[in-house]
This record gives structure tokens, sequence and C-alpha cells, in this order.
């Protein structure tokens, strides 16, 4: 077998099927020096801890302290002499965290590999965290570190304490007692919904009692004649253009951070104000309605909906705001859901809305009514199992560009505060 993989000749593309946006995105811890020690590029979650690193050419050595191996001198010759050795960095000023604790100093720990092409040195590293509760403190968060990183499976399996994390990582659970380990299972969606205080509570049950959420805002979507589409349709004609609209809208709440409660067939929802630190929630849910109208646009369809809209999908959406209440529903796959009078008047805004339009309550219009918002009255009307109520329309953002609004620039659509 070694002989046979000796001799193996691999095949070289001769160009990466993978773009530059892409790569930042999939690798968001990783950056890359030249032999004056000067960044040539970097991750997103590297520039969102070094805000610097959005530049090219700055000295990495402004930023970046070596803890491991120790160097007499922080330079290319001396991190290529030790390429084999793990490579250990302090982040000099963490900008996530305004506090000045010991415990929120960030560490990147990786891997420096040697680019031959270009003579640069790429260090693909992860932070060095060793819970959920350890990611908060230092001003991160869970959803930012990807999937494919095993620091996310060490973290999740160290808050819940169940044993060693790499035996269950590895599918080694030496777990006979019939324990459900089901809260393992889906730990990555619960903590990037509601954090350390909301684990917690899934690994003891007590969120099985449910909790309330004050000032939360909640979007309903779904596809307009979709039963009609399923039945005129192949189901891979289907499936494509649920997957490409739902793959963009869930890169829309990453863009935005809102958080995706649930998606069932065409349906779609979302709320914000479901984490604490998040500011500015009601724009957000505002602005990802608008960029959902935009992607809409760009994504195919096998129903024609006639001369207006052509072949492509047609979205309506309903926003509302108001107290929620979420927790954890079922044992053999446990939900995190959220209900209460606002959800069933969001969802009653998106069905006795209109296609292509953002349907928003009165309140959501008070909400929005102070920023840089157009939106247009609809008029006093029917609402089934509501009555009779005043509604509008949100049209666009008036500061935001749409391509700011899809996460297509580096322009700033939130502030810092």
């Amino acid at each position: 077998m070694n002989i046979m993989y000796s001799r193996m000749l691999p095949t070289i593309p001769k160009a990466l099927s993978i773009g530059p946006k892409d790569f930042c995105e999939l690798f968001p811890y990783h950056f890359v020096f030249d032999q004056a020690m000067l960044l040539k590029q970097s991750g997103i979650q590297i520039q969102a801890i070094i805000p610097d690193f959005r530049r090219i050419n700055v000295d990495i050595r402004k930023y970046l302290q070596l803890i491991h191996p120790t160097h007499e001198q922080f330079t290319f010759e001396s991190v290529e002499n030790l390429l084999c050795s793990p490579h250990v960095m302090k982040v000099i000023d963490n900008k996530l965290t305004t506090t000045a604790n010991q415990d929120d100093e960030i560490y990147l720990r990786g891997q420096m590999i040697k680019l031959m092409e270009n003579q640069c040195i790429l260090f693909m590293c992860s932070p060095m965290v060793s819970s959920l509760n350890d990611i908060e403190r230092k001003g991160m968060k869970m959803s930012e570190i990807p999937n494919h990183d095993v620091t996310k499976y060490f973290c999740s399996f160290q808050t819940i304490g169940k044993g060693d994390w790499s035996d269950k990582f590895l599918g080694r659970d030496n777990n006979t007692s019939g324990e459900d380990n089901s809260d393992v299972e889906t730990y990555d969606h619960f903590a990037t919904l509601a954090g350390a205080s909301t684990m917690s509570g899934l690994i003891n049950n007590s969120l099985r009692e449910g909790r309330k959420y004050k000032n939360c805002y909640i979007l309903f979507c779904d596809i307009v004649h979709f039963s009609t589409i399923v039945t005129s349709s192949g189901p891979n004609e289907v499936l494509d253009m649920l997957n490409n609209i739902h793959n963009e809208f869930d890169r829309l709440t990453r863009v935005h951070d809102v958080q995706k409660i649930d998606s069932v067939g065409d349906a779609y929802l979302i709320v914000s104000g479901i984490l604490d630190h998040i500011n500015q929630r009601s724009e957000r849910i505002a602005n990802i309605a608008l960029a959902m109208i935009l992607i809409s646009k760009t994504i195919k369809s096998p129903y024609d909906y006639g001369s207006n809209f052509g072949k492509r999908a047609l979205i309506r959406i309903g926003l509302n705001c108001g107290e929620i209440i979420g927790g954890i529903i079922g044992s053999a796959n446990p939900k995190f859901t959220v209900m209460g009078d606002s959800v069933v008047t969001a969802s009653k805004m998106e069905s006795h809305g209109i296609p292509d339009r953002i349907h928003i309550t009165a309140a959501m219009y008070r909400e929005l009514a102070s920023s840089h918002y157009d939106m247009e009255e609809r008029g006093c009307i029917e609402i089934r199992g509501k009555g009779r109520q005043f509604t509008y329309f949100l049209n666009r953002n008036l500061d935001v560009s749409d391509n700011a609004l899809l996460g297509k620039t580096r322009d700033a659509v939130y502030s810092k505060k």
C-alpha cells in the first residue's frame, strides 16, 4: 500500500475552484505574511479580532506576540526554521471586548505552512478556547468557528461535561447505560441561538419550562404558490430551488447576526433579540428582510409567475415585534422553538402580505420610524383571527446599499457600540 501511494502522481488543477472571498469565509482563522513580515491576506474572523488586518502590508508583529516556540527574534527565517512545530500567537489587543481581564486575552494556535510559489507563510489557526463561556468572555461566538474546526467540538463537549470529548468526536462513546445523548448532537444549534446560560438550561432540562424573551423581532417568509410548485414540478427542481434560496438565507443570517429558528418546506422563521449582546435588533431584522427580497430575485424557480416576475423565486415576508417564549421541545430530536402572540402576528403579516413585499405591523413601523427606512402605509385591513389592523410596507433602507445588505461589501452596516 505504501509503495502504491509513493508512486501516485497527484493531479494539480491549473486554477483553483475556490475564490479569495470563499476561502477567507471558509477558513476565517488564517493569515498569510511575506518575508518582510507584512500581511498579504487574512480570514474574516482574524479581521474581526484585529481590525487593522483588513488592510494588507501591515506588519503582523505590531498585533501579534509569538508565544511558542520561543524565538530570539520573531522573523520570517525563524518561523521557517521551525515549521514542524505548532505555533501559538497572542493577540496584543483584543478588540472584541472592552474589559482588560487576563482571561479575555486571545491566543491563536495552529500550523505555519510555507507557500513555495510566492515565498510566503500561511498560518492556519484556531482560537485557544476551553468552553462556550470562554468564547463569550473573549467577545467571540460559537457560530463564528467553522464546523470543520475541532475546536468547536472540544468546546461543546467540555461545556456539556459528558466524558472525554475526543472519544465522542471520534464516535468512541462508551456509554452503555442507554442515556440519551441527543443534547450533544444538537448542541451547536442551541449554542448559536442562546449562548452559555441557555446551554446550561438545556443540560439540566430547565429550558423545557420555557423562557420569556422581551423586545424580540420576528420574521416569517414563504414562497408564493409553493403548493402549486410542488405538484407541478419534479422533486429535484423543487429541492434545487429550496436549497438555493435557503442557503442564501442562511448566509444572510450570518451577515446580519440574527437567529434562524426553523425552516419547514418553503417557510423560514428568523428572530432577532434572543442573544443579549446583539445591538440594533430592529434594524437587523429589517435589513435581512430587504436582503431576502433582493436575493430571491436571483434564484430560479421551476414555476412561471407570468410577465411581472417570470421564472424566479417569489416570496412574501411578514415582520412583527414583541415578547416571545422560547424553549426546547422534544427528546428524540430536541428543537429550540419560539411561540406567543407576537410570533402568530408575524405569521399573519406574511400570509396577508403581497408577493415581493415586506408587510409589517404598526408596532414594527414605530420601531423603525426613527431609523432611515422608506416605509409606506397600507391602511387598515382585516387580519384573520386578529380583526382590523393598521399595517405598513417596508420598502428600503435609505442609508445602506443593496450590496452591503447582501454582505457583498465590507461597508459597516451596524455600529459596534
